[in-house]
């Protein structure tokens, strides 16, 4: 999500350590030492989802 708007995910690739996003509008890097958050988008109108009670990390290597 970007300024408030929703972006399809063109590709996602790892190399060296350092994870590239690319979408329609530009591509973001996320290094070792990053935090990133993965958000799913709710179209269903009902409401707030609730978390799923996991946490998950991803290790770049």
């Amino acid at each position: 999500m970007v300024k408030q708007k929703w972006y399809p995910i063109r590709t996602i690739v790892c190399d060296r350590g350092t994870l590239f996003i690319k979408t329609l509008i530009g591509e973001v890097a996320l290094y070792r030492t990053d935090i990133a958050i993965w958000l799913e988008r709710d179209d269903s109108g009902v409401g707030v989802k609730k978390p799923l009670g996991r946490q998950q990390t991803l290790q770049l290597n």
